[in-house]
């Protein structure tokens, strides 16, 4: 065999070699991506499940502190709910309470008003009490405004009114009443004979003993009295200040005259 045709052998077997080994690199290659892919797909499918549950997990978050909030917001009226009954049973326990108590005072004065107007002998008086919803005086069943004028039954009822105010105020200094007790003209509107005379002798009779009473007590009171005519008698058991025009009630303050000034019926409203 001459040198040409080994070359041409060699030359194809060596040709054969290098297609046999191109064929086996490329099988290798393909069962090596046959045999990796699916666990590739699968670790991508992975990382694309996390990624999806990190931002479901993300869009969650605020929800959550909405939850707990919403939670803590809900123990928080549960809490204020129980308050507020306990506060309400307090306030109905309170209420119960206060109407016995005002039912308790209105009974005392109910008694010493009665007191005062059998002393002083109330014209047409038969029973009188004290309303226990604003303390308002009651005669047979007839408010104070409803009280007729003459006779000095309404006058009688204002004084003896007051006074019942006054002697439970001594009595009680915890109350808001006041110790003191002015008493304007208290035979207006009560006659000046027979048994209206009596009923002014009788009022002015119960102030002096409701002063002198009082004198020597642990609680003060102070009641004047202003009457341009006393009744008979009235004079004793009090201190009497008269007032003049040259003895004003504020001293160094004179009287400008009776032509100068306007009493309160005068002025027109």
């Amino acid at each position: 065999m001459n040198t040409e045709t080994r070359r041409t052998t060699t030359n194809a077997k060596l040709n054969a070699a290098a297609d046999g080994l191109l064929k086996a690199l490329t099988a290798q290659e393909n069962h090596r991506k046959t045999r990796l892919h699916p666990k590739q797909d699968e670790k991508v499918k992975s990382i694309a499940a996390l990624d999806e549950a990190n931002a479901k997990l993300a869009a969650l978050l605020p929800r959550q502190n909405d939850l707990r909030e919403l939670r803590s917001l809900e123990n928080k009226k549960l809490r204020l709910t129980k308050q507020l009954e306990e506060l309400d049973q307090l306030l109905t326990e309170a209420n119960a309470d206060l109407i016995d108590r005002r039912a308790l005072i209105a009974r005392h004065l109910t008694r010493a008003f009665n007191e005062v107007l059998g002393h002083i002998g109330l014209p047409g008086y038969t029973d009188a009490r004290i309303d226990p919803a604003d303390y308002s005086p009651f005669i047979d069943g007839h408010a104070f405004n409803q009280l007729a004028v003459s006779g000095g039954r309404k006058t009688v009822t204002n004084i003896g009114y007051h006074l019942t105010l006054l002697n439970y105020s001594c009595g009680n200094p915890a109350t808001l009443l006041p110790n003191l007790l002015v008493i304007d003209s208290p035979r207006e509107g009560i006659g000046s004979v027979g048994a209206d005379r009596e009923v002014v002798d009788r009022t002015y009779e119960y102030l002096r003993n409701f002063a002198k009473d009082r004198r020597g007590r642990e609680s003060t009171m102070q009641l004047v009295l202003a009457d341009n005519d006393p009744a008979r008698g009235g004079k004793r058991g009090f201190a009497q200040l008269d007032l003049s025009y040259d003895a004003p009630f504020v001293p160094g303050v004179g009287h400008p005259g009776p032509n100068r000034v306007a009493t309160v019926e005068s002025v027109s409203t």
